[in-house]
């Protein structure tokens, strides 16, 4: 039988230490907005390019031409690669997509958490959830972003929204001495 973990008047005070220090990342990312985002692109777009590199010559000189898959996968890891840095709106594009999926699934899951009788959430933690599922959208909407600034602020702000939901949920479980426990599933 699995044993269920408790949450503890410890497990709540390192999630809000937890909660805290990502709320001071976000505010720091927020206010190196448009380095964070043009760097992430940076280092994203020179990794492609190594990665494509060595599956090139691991395909070639390695295992021959055959079986191709590793040559394929080499060639557009390289040439995407090229191309993000090349064009870095591009991979900035590609950047904010991947945010809008991360806000629209972490606004989801804290406004879908009551409803698998798992925990309950706050109202801070409703409007939290909300506004991670409205940044998503709206950079869904505002699509294709070519501002490496509103990049890095969304990012930001998202790390902050997380950090103050987990300090909220953390408090939630000192304030009533560790005595949340997962319901049985059945």
């Amino acid at each position: 039988m699995a044993k269920e973990k408790s949450s503890t008047p410890e497990n709540a005070s390192r999630g809000t230490t937890i909660g805290v220090t990502q709320v001071v990342i976000g505010i720091g990312v927020i206010l190196i907005a448009g380095f964070a985002a043009e760097l992430t692109v940076i280092i994203v777009g020179s990794v492609l390019v190594v990665r494509g590199a060595l599956d090139l010559f691991r395909a070639i000189r390695v295992e021959g031409t055959k079986p191709r898959g590793p040559l394929v996968v080499g060639a557009l890891s390289l040439i995407l690669g090229v191309v993000v840095l090349v064009r870095p709106s591009i991979g900035a594009s590609v950047l904010a997509l991947a945010l809008a999926g991360l806000f629209i699934v972490g606004g989801g899951e804290k406004l879908l958490a009551p409803l698998t009788g798992r925990r309950k959430i706050s109202q801070a933690q409703l409007v939290l959830g909300m506004i991670s599922l409205l940044l998503g959208i709206l950079i869904l909407v505002a699509l294709p972003v070519e501002n490496f600034s509103i990049l890095g602020i969304l990012v930001g702000i998202e790390i902050l929204l997380n950090g103050m939901t987990v300090a909220i949920m953390s408090n939630a479980v000192k304030s009533f001495g560790g005595g949340f426990r997962p319901s049985p599933r059945h």
